[in-house]
């Protein structure tokens, strides 16, 4: 079989040990030291969750401002986010993720959106008429009224979910001032959940937040109550990610969410260099059935499958599922037991593509 001569890596994070920057680097080295003469192309993917920043940045070359705001708790921190000429990339991970927050902090009555209105306030002050939120990775479900409160300097939510607050909230935001509405918002999100019922943020991210099984009812009934005063949609895909935060955009702008993942794809021209290229690499923590339901991995997958092009996905742990005519790689049927215990994530990575490419015949 000949060696391939253009490779295109597009990993995304694996996630909870290496980001899509780091996997695609480590991918990268491996390759070239076994494939020399092979073109190489790396493009570190994201999903509107942790890493999109950076990803982001290498396309499109903007500042990164950092500055002093909170975390889901309301503790100080340093964040940052993007901004070129007058549009603002935020990250909603970088202030308000759950990355913040060990399990024990975990605190869905607390924990909320504060920190990330303090950059989208300094973004529109510096003078961005547009801003793009990459909702993903967050610890809250506040449906961004923390962010709000943080545009209207309401220090008092800086501390709590403004859900739980028996509709105080409402009344606090009818005098928004008009430099903060008078802005072009674009809404980015990293799934296609709704917000309520078995699909919505409760149900299926409700406990990764911290909400107890026994109280998701709870917490349903007083989005339900929110949202019956603002006359949302709440079936709109994409309105249940990030803990609901598309709701207030909806609310005040009539924003609706788009799948972030379709976005940066075509940032990144994802699919002309899929088309240019022999042989396609990209993998996760754990490619398994659900990778192919608007996931990166899966798209990647699709894409392949559109353009008959070669693909190598590579998953840390083995997730059971085996696409006919994919090659998945499980990285860690490659280590042996030594291995996994003494070394770190990049070195078991590189060890065990090492192993994997001896394996074939180029």
């Amino acid at each position: 079989m000949p060696a391939p001569e253009n490779i295109l890596i597009v990993p995304n994070a694996f996630k909870g040990t290496l980001s899509s920057l780091e996997a695609s680097d480590i991918i990268h080295d491996v390759f070239k030291e076994s494939l020399p003469s092979a073109n190489l192309l790396k493009l570190p993917l994201a999903d509107g969750g942790d890493g999109t920043l950076d990803v982001l940045s290498k396309k499109l070359n903007f500042d990164h401002i950092t500055l002093a705001t909170f975390d889901p708790l309301g503790r100080s921190i340093q964040a940052s986010y993007g901004l070129k000429g007058r549009v603002a990339y935020i990250e909603l991970a970088e202030a308000s993720g759950i990355r913040h927050l060990t399990n024990e902090e975990l605190n869905p009555k607390k924990a909320n959106t504060f920190g990330t209105g303090v950059l989208i306030k300094d973004a529109i002050e510096k003078g961005a008429n547009k801003v793009q939120i990459y909702c993903g990775g967050s610890a809250s479900i506040d449906l961004g009224f923390g962010l709000i409160a943080a545009l209207m300097g309401l220090e008092k939510y800086r501390y709590s979910n403004p859900v739980f607050d028996e509709g105080e909230i409402l009344k606090d935001i009818l005098n928004i001032p008009d430099n903060y509405l008078n802005v072009d918002y674009e809404v980015y999100t990293d799934v296609t959940n709704s917000l309520l019922g078995e699909d919505g943020a409760v149900q299926v991210f409700g406990q990764q937040k911290g909400v107890e099984e026994g109280a998701r009812e709870i917490y349903e009934g007083k989005i339900k109550a929110i949202i019956n005063r603002l006359h949302v949609d709440h079936q709109i895909k994409g309105m249940g990610a990030s803990g609901g935060t598309p709701v207030i955009f909806n609310h005040l702008k009539r924003v609706k969410p788009k799948l972030a993942s379709d976005h940066i794809f075509k940032v990144l021209e994802i699919e002309n260099h899929i088309r240019e290229n022999d042989l396609i690499i990209t993998g996760e923590g754990k490619f398994d059935s659900q990778s192919i339901s608007g996931k990166l991995t899966g798209e990647i997958l699709k894409l392949c499958h559109k353009h008959h092009k070669k693909l190598m996905i590579l998953s840390a742990i083995d997730g059971g599922y085996y696409p006919e005519g994919i090659e998945v790689v499980i990285l860690e049927n490659y280590l042996n037991p030594d291995e996994k215990d003494s070394l770190n994530y990049t070195s078991r990575m590189k060890r065990a593509l090492q192993k994997c490419i001896k394996k074939h015949d180029w």
